[in-house]
């Protein structure tokens, strides 16, 4: 975040909500979360941050992408974004049309530190905002005291792969972005838009090089990235590196230096697949290779993927 100076357990804390921690790493976080009420309340506090930064597009581009890819991949965490986001747009519009605004709606000033902050002429629109976070943010909080729980404990319990969900298809959960129906006063006004809709997709690998056993990869038809949430067999490692290519041999895709992750199937990796680049009806083989503490690399799986489009 665009920030001069963080604190080190600010940054690391930062980084757990943007999913850029390991399990080990992740596990004294979560602990102390239970624990601790402050430590809770800092933390949503953080959650209000990003959110803000992303919507001021101060965020650098490897944060941003990780706000879309695993922090909006929480269903909680999507309707506090789209709450805070229409909140603004729509305060924006009671702001006097002189204002200087900046692209998301929020009037253009000095910065004193992450977010801009209007001056002394701009009071009466200043509090108003204020006023209005305030309200939404005693409404989240009220509502976040459980969810919020539920939703760190399921990322914080590993689970084992099930065999039987190994070659079975998973449908595509459909985690776009809808964009928000603006009152009839506002109509004619612009409307801030999400960049791009998000797509879920969970599959978990057999841990064999049986040709015969795929697993079955269900996408939506008009993606062109979905997050794939791939549960592993071997998971001893600390980094991955994933190689998807057609069964001729031909490279399509490669991620490298990937954490492992507590996926909706068990411990794995979370990715962005090039959705447009895969044709259904097509298998393509799918090569995982562990990376240890040294950097030394080995190969632990393969998998073939036939992929459905819906």
């Amino acid at each position: 975040m665009a920030k001069q100076s963080i604190d080190p357990e600010e940054q690391r804390l930062i980084n757990y909500l943007l999913g850029m921690t390991s399990a080990e790493e992740a596990e004294p976080i979560e602990n102390r979360y239970f624990s601790d009420p402050n430590y809770h309340e800092q933390l949503l506090a953080l959650e209000d941050e990003l959110i803000h930064a992303y919507l001021r597009r101060e965020l650098p581009a490897h944060q941003q992408q990780a706000f879309e890819d695993y922090f909006l991949a929480s269903e909680r965490r999507q309707k506090k974004f789209l709450a805070t986001r229409d909140l603004l747009s729509y305060v924006d519009q009671l702001l006097p049309t002189t204002a200087k605004t900046s692209s998301v709606g929020v009037p253009t000033t000095k910065k004193t530190g992450w977010f801009t902050l209007p001056s002394f002429p701009r009071l009466i629109g200043a509090t108003a905002v204020l006023l209005a976070l305030a309200v939404c943010g005693w409404w989240f909080w009220s509502q976040q005291q459980t969810q919020i729980q539920s939703d760190i404990a399921q990322t914080a319990v590993s689970v084992s792969p099930s065999p039987a969900l190994s070659n079975q298809p998973i449908q595509a959960a459909d985690n776009s972005l809808p964009a928000p129906q603006a009152p009839a006063a506002l109509a004619d006004k612009p409307q801030m838009t999400v960049s791009k809709p998000i797509y879920v997709v969970a599959f978990a690998l057999p841990g064999t090089r049986d040709t015969a056993e795929k697993v079955t990869v269900t996408l939506p038809a008009q993606a062109e990235t979905v997050q794939a949430q791939i549960a592993l067999s071997e998971t001893s490692d600390q980094r991955y590196e994933l190689v998807l290519k057609t069964t001729d041999g031909e490279r399509i895709w490669q991620q490298q230096n990937l954490s492992r992750q507590t996926t909706r199937l068990g411990l794995g990796v979370i990715t962005s697949l090039p959705a447009n680049r895969l044709q259904t009806g097509e298998t393509y083989v799918l090569d995982v290779k562990g990376i240890s503490s040294t950097g030394e690399s080995r190969f632990l799986e393969q998998a073939f993927l036939l992929i459905s489009k819906k």
